[in-house]
């Protein structure tokens, strides 16, 4: 590689500005083409990516990248006009594209989002909707918990198993989907002892995320007594509750406060008919709205 000397001359005093194009990128690190490779070092608001001319200023035979030419705007936020699992849609630059979440998290058409930008402009990420509290996670691994003085949030746990029990043959069955149908009841187990972070508070709405993979009817909904699956038929109380559709679906907070209650184990089940089935993890996720 040549040395910087052999290509600009050195000047006894002063300043000289540079156009040059980035060849590669390392850090804070610059490769770029001055008759020959030579490395630069760039300024921290200077963030160019490779086959773009970078403006640099040297003293003597020492060069510093300060600005990108034409850089492609770096938009700050993105507003939403739909929302799924993993990405958001929206227009970045006027162009409608999917961005990648940073988090799980539920956006609403029209919410404005932040937007986070790799430093190389390679990549960007959606952030969560600005200006509502951040609640720190219980200890139990919700996410909503009450220190800092914090008087209202949402915990949401996640699925840790699900099992099917088959009334017909008095046993436990082996599936990728949790089922409802007149003699199968789909259990969805949350831990032993996660729900007992809440108790003390006041439960304002009580949701569980599901997605169809099959069927049209009412998903009846029970709850249960299990941390994981029991060894013989589960119990189920607190049903049915019929709901239609899929995605939050809200439940009655008598649900929510018996899983609360006592040891804070247990779930959810669906049972009855006509079929339905469901996908399980990453959905089945149960959402608590709570004041303290």
């Amino acid at each position: 590689m040549a040395s910087l000397s052999d290509i600009v001359p050195e000047v006894p005093a002063g300043l000289t500005v540079r156009r040059a194009r980035v060849i590669s990128i390392a850090g804070r690190s610059l490769t770029v083409d001055l008759g020959g490779p030579i490395v630069v070092q760039s300024l921290g608001a200077c963030y160019p990516r490779p086959d773009q001319f970078v403006y640099m200023i040297g003293e003597g035979s020492s060069f510093t990248a300060i600005g990108v030419v034409n850089d492609v705007p770096r938009q700050a936020t993105i507003t939403v006009t739909a929302d799924a699992t993993n990405v958001v849609t929206g227009l970045v630059n006027g162009i409608s594209v999917p961005i990648t979440k940073m988090g799980a998290y539920t956006a609403a058409v029209g919410d404005t989002l932040p937007l986070i930008w790799a430093a190389d402009g390679s990549g960007v990420w959606a952030g969560a909707k600005p200006g509502a509290a951040y609640v720190p996670p219980p200890s139990g691994g919700g996410s909503g918990g009450s220190p800092g003085g914090v008087t209202s949030g949402t915990s949401t746990y996640a699925l840790t198993g699900a099992g099917l029990y088959n009334s017909f043959v008095g046993g436990w069955l082996n599936s990728p989907a949790l089922n409802q149908s007149s003699d199968t009841t789909g259990l969805m187990f949350y831990g032993a002892g996660r729900f007992r972070e809440l108790q003390g508070r006041t439960i304002r709405g009580f949701r569980v995320n599901v997605s169809r993979n099959g069927g049209t009817g009412n998903l009846n909904f029970y709850t249960h007594a299990y941390g994981s699956q029991p060894g013989g038929a589960p119990s189920l109380s607190n049903g049915p509750v019929a709901r239609a559709g899929s995605g939050l679906i809200s439940l009655p907070v008598s649900m929510a406060n018996y899983l609360i209650a006592g040891s804070g184990t247990g779930g959810l089940a669906i049972s009855g008919s006509p079929p339905v089935s469901l996908n399980m993890a990453p959905y089945c996720a149960l959402q608590f709205d709570w004041t303290r």
